[in-house]
């Protein structure tokens, strides 16, 4: 176990102890658990030839699962893993070399952090920017402050980041790749971003990606020349995405809504110690491939494009009718003073579940009897009468894991 005050000078180190040092918990050493300064001696000390000899397959890290949608797993990744990953996204990207700087601001206990902030830097001899922690409203001051070349991060990170006073009028010609996942990201996000960027000098645009810690990470991404403005892109290379009906292997046709299923050099080995769970999302087809069921519902349009339309777990079945948040989102995001929104199912007495709305405005904007007319009117407007949401709830913020994405459980209870 390494304390982060290792790499810090003796000033910060006191600044550190008095105040988020003293919330750290005590460790119990033993046979074990070693720090890093013993370790460091220990390895001083010996004069002995150190032969490791790897394969592809075993086991490199276990990271953890977010545990949004229930109990958290533990991950295994192997060499093939997470090297797959980082040559297929640096490829996608484009623009990696030994002059980039990356900024790596996600947490590397998830796949985007660990792969793509730390190792994609490493195996290129690029330079990543480490942040220990963020505050998302420092995001901006902090780009303009490392000026990074390659940005990543959740959606709501990215509206933040357009909306800080502190970069309006900065140039940011520097930043030459942008790349959004961990969450759904909508075209009118995306729409606000790439305009912000142009008018900054940047000829970045933002790019969608879609993965999870159990593929490694990113394994669908949006190209750079594609005049699509909706969905999550095409898959990567040495990667299959077929789209199955939920709790089936069955393939679905072209434009039809099902799970996302993942087949790539990319895919966990396991969770460990949880072979059922393992045999859930692990499943060979008739086509003799291991695919990796996301857990996701999306669909391939016929230009071969990949759309995300949500999680399984959080389609609303009501009175009979299955109803998708994501559609009710983007319709409500397109009122002019409303920055995101958020639909969840919660229980009725006879409907078993009926949709509510949780709305978040922009800053300053007053909640009115006509502001909330003109949403409901969007809504009758534009989603069967069964999708309607029972109820609309508007919210300074809302809850967000340590992922940045949104808590959707908490909202449910």
């Amino acid at each position: 176990i390494a304390s982060v005050s290792l790499s810090m000078d003796r000033v910060t180190t006191f600044g550190y102890r008095l105040t988020t040092g003293r919330k750290v918990s005590k460790i119990n050493y033993s046979n074990r658990i070693v720090d890093w300064k013993t370790f460091y001696s220990i390895g001083k000390r010996s004069n002995k030839e150190v032969v490791i000899k790897t394969k592809d397959k075993d086991p490199a890290v276990i990271l953890h699962s977010g545990g949004t949608t229930g109990t958290p797993k533990g991950i295994i990744l192997s060499n093939l893993n997470v090297n797959a990953v980082a040559m297929e996204e640096t490829l996608v990207c484009g623009v990696i070399d030994t002059d980039t700087t990356i900024f790596a601001i996600m947490p590397i206990f998830h796949g985007f952090g660990l792969i793509t902030s730390i190792h994609i830097p490493f195996i290129n001899g690029a330079t990543a920017i480490i942040l220990p922690s963020l505050n998302p409203k420092k995001f901006a001051s902090m780009v303009k402050k490392y000026r990074p070349n390659i940005i990543g991060g959740v959606p709501s990170l990215f509206e933040t980041f357009i909306n800080d006073l502190a970069i309006r009028k900065a140039d940011l010609s520097y930043i030459k790749c942008a790349m959004c996942g961990g969450d759904y990201l909508s075209s009118a996000l995306k729409a606000k971003v790439d305009s912000f960027f142009s008018s900054h000098n940047s000829k970045c645009k933002l790019r969608a990606a879609y993965g999870m810690t159990e593929c490694g990470s990113g394994v669908i991404m949006m190209p750079n020349d594609t005049d699509m403005v909706d969905g999550i892109g095409i898959p990567v290379p040495d990667c299959i995405i077929k789209i199955v009906e939920p709790n089936t292997q069955l393939e679905v046709p072209v434009g039809s809504i099902g799970e996302i299923c993942v087949h790539a050099k990319s895919v966990m080995l396991e969770y460990l110690n949880n072979p059922k769970e393992t045999a859930s999302m692990l499943q060979v087809h008739n086509d003799r491939k291991l695919y990796l069921h996301t857990g996701d519902l999306g669909y391939i349009n016929d230009r071969g494009y990949v759309f995300y339309t949500q999680r399984l777990k959080r389609m609303i079945i009501s009175n009979g009718y299955n109803i998708y948040p994501s559609q009710i989102e983007k319709i409500i995001e397109r009122h002019k003073d409303v920055v995101s929104c958020t639909v969840v199912g919660v229980p009725h007495p006879l409907k078993v579940q009926v949709p509510k709305a949780f709305i978040v405005l922009k800053e300053k904007t007053p909640v009115t009897l006509k502001l909330k007319n003109e949403i409901k009117k969007l809504c009758e407007d534009n989603i069967a009468h069964y999708a309607i949401p029972a109820s609309f709830v508007f919210k300074k913020s809302l809850p967000t894991t340590k992922m940045g994405k949104v808590d959707f459980q908490k909202l449910e209870k």
